[in-house]
């Protein structure tokens, strides 16, 4: 079992990890994905957000 303090380090660590990958890859996410009322056919398009 982990001590608290290893435990917030570890939480610490993970959240600089995620900071620097957000700073080199960009977000994406697929559009229309969830859209259930869509009747075409077409295929998802890849959207990349620019921050």
């Amino acid at each position: 079992m982990l001590r608290t303090g290893n435990s917030i380090q570890l939480i610490v660590a993970s959240y600089k990890l995620l900071v620097d990958l957000e700073k080199h890859f960009p977000r994406a996410y697929l559009s229309g994905v969830d859209d259930s009322l869509s009747s075409s056919n077409s295929p998802p398009k890849l959207v990349v957000t620019e921050e």
